[in-house]
């Protein structure tokens, strides 16, 4: 039921052909003279009067929407200050009240929620659970406060962000405006796509949907664009004001300009728009200006089932999908042996091996007598979206299981599944509303499995009747043929497929089926299940769970979709018969030679197949020539692959992880050996990190750090915010020859240059790499840098060539 804050935030949609937000907090304050290093959010208590003049400026140019000062202000990032989050955002949203009441205005004053600041797991310290409770304490004392509305903005990790928007729904009641920030490639930071985002984002409650921060509004063009195409919510676009200028800190577009970029976002069907970095009130009043007599205009929205893992999206209906069936401990005593042990490395190593089998989905079940299924169900997600890009189909009845898994899963999963019972559809289906999960359905209530297509479509029916009043949208809806085994039903088949036929003559929803039944007691399974494939295709089938490595299914999918127009100009057909020899040799089967065995255990992040293989060379190779052999060139692989797009930053850290167990047990070795032999481990080149005196952020460097210290190297990371002296001093100190410096604010550059100037003249030896948002090449190498990094790969590189 709609509350009084979704009320004022639909009537101020609804009103308005436009709704303007306010523009940059952050470079306002710096200009007001807000110091290198000093929090944003201590101005709420110290500073409010200069906080009021930058509300009131908004609020004169045209804002409808303001944002609190309290990007920063998460128990996480003011851990280690004097500040209190209890202090700074109830006085926060008070000022942006304050500046609406003396203003006469009828704005809504915003919650501004920022990312926390740390890497979620695995490849980072922050548990979801952790990042969950902190979002969940910042929102409730917002809304205590007063706020109109919640906006989290510039998220680059879609894990994050769906811990923030479960916290928003589940303490309070606010709309939400969610909004990510992509880089050049199209993707965040975290290696997030505008599908994925949209695809969670939508499925979890939030009342718009948006991109700030980023680039100048034409840099955002196309992906604003996309975003309208997969969401039917409001779309929202905050741009910077172009790029800053590395030496002055100005960005590149005038009010003007930034304005004129502007209006042909908002003739896309854009609804909410703004700025951010580098943007004030002129830039506000300026696109208040050209907006004036412009009418509101949207493409029409069509709805497509979706589903989405961190990096990917599958619609359902585009192409048939593979939904592979291993991960279940039927019949599997490797599987059954992980449940029983709670180690999970077999669960990671079929993920990978149906990965690379062209599965697109898979189904998860953890159904095991004697254990925990639903822990056990939660590990087995985690380990599994940690190696693994597709998305997850949770496969369990009871509903603690599923909600479990619901919860904690990096995405937008299925659940498997629901029936016409109603016991089932009272479990089920809050679930799936709750979490904005897709469903599946099976046509099956408590009469049994009805006889005859007609009836299995009334159960369907049935369930579709419900899923409506309990608000679940009918494209995310997956109804199951019903396969019988043919052995024991011979007219079974036909049922199924006729049952799919119906769904989607008279219903049109989307389809699958478990298809491996169809054939069990029987002689040559497999090509009874390829034949029954395709037909179940050609019945209609948007997707079958089935074994993957089963080739003959998998070509019989592309086969059929080339046939059938769902495969254009046969691309998919043909690229997949052209490398399939090459693909099949990217799997990791039990018995691989250990060489390759470590090679394709790092690209796939599996740390057990790591350390086993490793653990196996050691036995056959000396420990230095492991790391030049195998090691070096896995991870040189890794590089190569996120360097082109083929792999995203979550990939890379978990394959690092993965080497970096490969590389402990070659030191353990090494050390062992010289102690054996009267020598010494011959010491690694010594590395030393810091982000600039003033600058507090640090996930760039640490991410650099993780990889370099994959790479054998030691490195010495003195953290953020740190002195040109101490930097000096540690340099100096470890006679280090490579020095890696980061900013990630324009107003921190000057500190980034004194360091260079101070390690250049006391240490001259140090090679200097520098990297960071605010930074270029030509800037970098001006200000005195060796090397301009702009990611963690390009830092080995520079490492390779200073220590080669």
């Amino acid at each position: 039921m709609e509350n009084s804050a979704q009320t004022r935030f639909r009537d101020l949609l609804a009103n308005n052909e436009f709704v303007l937000l306010d523009g940059a907090m952050g470079t306002e304050l710096q200009r007001q003279g807000l110091l290198p290093g000093e929090r944003p959010e201590s101005w709420n208590l110290h500073q409010p009067q200069k906080l009021l003049v930058v509300h009131r400026a908004y609020l004169a140019a045209g804002s409808q929407i303001i944002l609190s000062n309290t990007f920063g202000a998460s128990f996480h990032k003011l851990g280690s200050t004097a500040l209190a989050p209890e202090d700074v955002i109830p006085a926060g949203i008070a000022l942006a009240k304050q500046a609406i009441t003396e203003s006469a205005s009828q704005a809504l004053a915003a919650f501004d929620c920022g990312p926390l600041g740390e890497l979620m797991e695995p490849n980072g310290s922050l548990s979801f659970e952790a990042a969950y409770a902190d979002f969940a304490a910042q929102i409730r004392l917002a809304e205590a406060a007063g706020a109109d509305l919640i906006v989290f903005e510039t998220m680059s990790d879609l894990y994050e962000l769906k811990a923030a928007l479960l916290a928003a729904y589940e303490n309070s009641h606010l709309p939400v405006i969610a909004s990510m920030t992509f880089e050049t490639n199209g993707r965040t930071f975290g290696g997030t796509d505008v599908a994925s985002f949209a695809t969670l984002a939508t499925s979890l409650h939030a009342a718009a949907l948006g991109i700030n921060c980023s680039a100048g509004p034409g840099a955002l063009a196309a992906l604003a664009r996309e975003l309208l195409t997969l969401t039917p919510l409001p779309v929202m676009i905050k741009p910077n004001a172009g790029l800053p200028h590395p030496q002055s800190g100005l960005y590149d577009l005038s009010p003007d300009a930034f304005a004129n970029e502007m209006l042909p976002l908002a003739g896309t069907g854009v609804k909410l728009l703004g700025g951010c970095c580098g943007t004030n009130n002129l830039y506000i009043a300026k696109l208040q200006g050209i907006l004036e007599g412009e009418a509101y205009s949207r493409p029409p929205y069509i709805a497509k089932g979706r589903i989405c893992s961190a990096t990917r999206t599958l619609t359902f209906g585009d192409f048939p999908l593979i939904v592979g069936e291993k991960l279940n401990p039927t019949g599997k005593p490797d599987l059954q042996d992980a449940l029983r042990n709670n180690d999970y490395a077999a669960y990671a190593r079929q993920a990978a091996a149906q990965e690379n089998a062209q599965a697109d989905i898979l189904d998860v079940n953890c159904g095991l007598p004697g254990i925990d299924e639903a822990a056990a169900m939660r590990s087995a997600v985690l380990a599994v979206q940690a190696v693994c890009r597709l998305p997850l189909q949770i496969d369990a009845t009871r509903a603690s299981v599923i909600e479990g898994a619901l919860r904690i899963y990096n995405g937008k999963p299925i659940i498997n599944s629901v029936s016409g019972k109603q016991s089932s559809l009272a479990r089920i289906l809050p679930l799936a509303k709750k979490y904005g999960a897709a469903l599946l359905i099976l046509p099956l209530d408590e009469a049994g499995i009805p006889a005859s297509a007609a009836e299995r479509l009334q159960v369907v029916r049935k369930v579709v009747a419900a899923c409506d009043a309990s608000g679940i949208p009918r494209e995310d809806l997956i109804v199951d043929g019903l396969v019988l085994t043919a052995s024991a039903e011979p007219s079974g088949p036909a049922v199924t497929l006729e049952t799919l036929r119906l769904v989607k003559a008279e219903l049109g929803l989307a389809t699958t089926l478990g298809l491996s039944n169809v054939s069990f007691g029987l002689p040559a399974r497999r090509r009874l299940n390829q034949v029954f494939y395709a037909q179940a295709l050609e019945a209609g089938a948007d997707m079958a769970i089935l074994n993957p490595e089963h080739t003959e299914l998998v070509e019989t999918r592309y086969a059929h979709a080339a046939l059938h127009g769902l495969d254009p100009d046969q691309r998919r057909y043909l690229q997949y018969f052209e490398t399939t020899e090459q693909a099949g040799q990217e799997t990791l089967p039990r018995t691989a030679d250990e060489r390759d065995g470590l090679r394709l255990a790092i690209l796939q992040g599996l740390d057990a197949e790591a350390k086993s293989y490793t653990m196996e060379l050691l036995r056959s190779i000396p420990p230095l020539q492991l790391i030049q052999d195998q090691l070096i060139p896995a991870l040189d692989e890794v590089g190569d692959r996120f360097a082109k797009g083929i792999t995203f930053l979550p990939q890379l850290l978990q394959s690092a992880r993965a080497a970096q167990l490969a590389f402990d047990l070659v030191r353990l070795e090494l050390r062992r050996s010289a102690a054996q032999g009267g020598s010494e481990a011959p010491d690694a080149p010594v590395i030393v990190l810091a982000t600039v005196e003033g600058d507090i952020h640090d996930i760039g460097k640490n991410i650099a750090r993780t990889i370099l210290e994959n790479y054998g190297y030691r490195v010495i990371d003195l953290g953020k915010d740190v002195a040109p002296s101490t930097v000096v001093q540690t340099v100096v100190r470890e006679d280090c020859r490579l020095l890696g410096l980061s900013a990630l604010m324009t107003s921190t550059l000057p500190a980034m240059e004194e360091t260079i100037r101070l390690v250049k003249t006391q240490k001259p030896d140090c090679r200097i790499m520098a990297g960071g948002a605010v930074l270029n090449r030509a800037y970098a190498l001006k200000i005195g840098a060796d090397y301009y990094c702009p990611d963690a790969s390009s830092g080995v590189l520079s490492a390779k060539e200073v220590f080669r």
